[in-house]
């Protein structure tokens, strides 16, 4: 389901407005984590999400046993060059580490980048380990956009890993 529309993306600010799907939270706390079990299958589903107060945002979840990670940019990402494709290429390292380059997959609302292939597992491992992602993409009709997401807080032992 690489359409996913994340709900209501909240974002991490001093105050928050009593409509906000989410509970307020404390900034020095970024990931927000919920459990969901759904009520006809019986299939659990856990989300954890880092916010901060720029509209972007990293999405770790795992539906069952599949896992799926994906950034959101605030941008609008589909151009001329990947409207057939559903492909982008980002950059990302963590920490001081490699810089990686990857074609990742826009999300329904082309403001999404999800992590490419099956199994984001490695990329999670990652984020457990380190204290820094720094991820570079391209919004449409702009020059390159860099984030950098504290990754401190990340609810270890939550999701199971292989």
């Amino acid at each position: 389901c690489k359409d996913y529309q994340p709900g209501g993306s909240p974002s991490v600010s001093v105050s928050k407005s009593a409509s906000d799907s989410h509970p307020p939270q404390d900034i020095s706390e970024p990931w927000y984590k919920e459990t969901k079990t759904d009520a006809v299958t019986g299939v659990v589903s856990k989300y954890s999400l880092h916010d901060n107060a720029f509209d972007n945002g990293i999405t770790v979840r795992q539906v069952g046993k599949v896992h799926e990670c994906f950034v959101r940019t605030g941008d609008f990402l589909e151009t001329s060059g990947n409207v057939e494709s559903h492909l982008s290429t980002v950059k990302y390292r963590f920490d001081d580490g490699k810089t990686i380059t990857q074609s990742w997959i826009l999300g329904g609302n082309n403001e999404s980048l999800f992590y490419p292939g099956k199994d984001c597992s490695p990329f999670i491992k990652q984020i457990m380990k380190s204290k820094t992602l720094a991820f570079q993409y391209k919004p449409a009709e702009t020059i390159p956009k860099s984030i950098t997401f504290d990754l401190r807080g990340f609810p270890q032992g939550f999701f199971d890993l292989i």
